[in-house]
């Protein structure tokens, strides 16, 4: 197919039923450093001696952003999701207890008891005989 870059070209042509092969990039130079420059990068780290340095973060501000680096991209996302999800039944469970208090508040405003005391009374077994002696 001429005209078409390599990437754009089809992995298996119909009309000749044959495939097409990439056309391979050009082999890249092997970096060779000469004496000399290995002498000057020698001598450059011996006179400033970088291993005496660090290198990181120093403010607060930094260092906490170096901490959530690390928390990027798919680790990130598994572990937040989990996280998330969690919290999320956390929060159902919450409104179920909250629910239930609910009604068992309704249940100690109608019998006069204390919410207390109606728990108690909705976990004895005597709870299905009728509420709890009314105390005045």
């Amino acid at each position: 197919m001429p005209g078409a870059g390599a990437g754009t070209l089809p992995l298996w042509d119909r009309s000749s039923d044959r495939a097409w092969l990439p056309i391979p990039a050009r082999a890249r130079r092997r970096y060779i450093l000469s004496p000399a420059g290995l002498a000057a990068l020698r001598e450059h780290a011996h006179r400033v001696r970088p291993w005496r340095f660090s290198t990181g973060p120093k403010t607060v501000e930094g260092i906490d952003a170096c901490r959530r680096n690390a928390n990027k991209g798919r680790g990130r996302s598994a572990l937040w999701i989990m996280r998330d999800r969690a919290i999320a039944q956390v929060l159902r469970n919450m409104d179920v207890e909250l629910e239930i208090v609910e009604i068992v508040g309704k249940c100690a405003r109608a019998w006069g008891v204390t919410l207390w005391e109606a728990a108690e009374w909705i976990d004895d077994p005597r709870f299905d005989e009728g509420p709890p002696p009314v105390r005045y």
